[in-house]
């Protein structure tokens, strides 16, 4: 329902970034259906994937993850008091030094985009900042603003953007049920998949 989605008290900022100036971009006050789905669908645009950017009032909008660190950063400059980031990483920082892939993704984005490559790196690095400073202030419970993190723990193994395979996708699910059940109750959870009927789907046929 886009339009529920609209009428919530609580606003919707959507975090983009711009092809052309190489900066991430918050979207905000969006007032339509057609503005909240085209936000959504920039938000998911993956430069080497998509056919290209998603055009936004005169300027070219990609995923988030290319040009942004962690959007808690956001949330501090919006004002937020009390920040909850669900993270599909594991907790704690990245390494500073680029993986092979980053490098050879990064050679390919400034094919696309003169400086996009170099973009795409210098995000890695935010990124890990921000990771630990997530990690940090969910260990102090201090801070302005309250940070907490929920996140699958170290040494699991996390699916890639693009994975279809569906055993893979249910282990994720059943790791991210656990890291939030755990921060939730502070004990370790270990889940089981369990198949129940769906309300609507009869148990026989009549």
């Amino acid at each position: 329902d886009w339009q529920a989605v609209l009428d919530s008290p609580i606003p919707l900022h959507v975090t983009v970034g711009s092809f052309d100036t190489l900066q991430p971009i918050l979207l905000s006050g969006l007032d339509s259906p057609a503005q909240l789905q085209t936000a959504l669908r920039a938000a998911a645009c993956l430069p080497l994937l998509a056919e290209g950017p998603i055009p936004w009032h005169g300027d070219r909008l990609v995923d988030a993850g290319t040009l942004d660190g962690h959007p808690v950063r956001h949330a501090k400059e919006l004002g937020c008091t009390h920040v909850l980031a669900l993270s599909t990483r594991a907790t704690g920082g990245r390494s500073r030094t680029p993986m092979p892939l980053e490098r050879q993704v990064a050679r390919r984005l400034e094919r696309l985009q003169a400086g996009l490559g170099a973009a795409y790196l210098s995000k890695l690095a935010g990124y890990g900042e921000d990771k630990d400073l997530l990690a940090e202030a969910s260990r102090s419970g201090a801070g302005d603003p309250l940070m907490f993190e929920i996140a699958p723990p170290p040494g699991v193994d996390l699916p890639s953007r693009l994975e279809r395979e569906p055993d893979i996708l249910l282990a994720a699910g059943i790791a991210g049920y656990e890291a939030a059940a755990s921060a939730i109750t502070g004990r370790p959870i270990r889940a089981s998949l369990r198949l129940v009927p769906h309300p609507s789907t009869p148990l026989w046929d009549t």
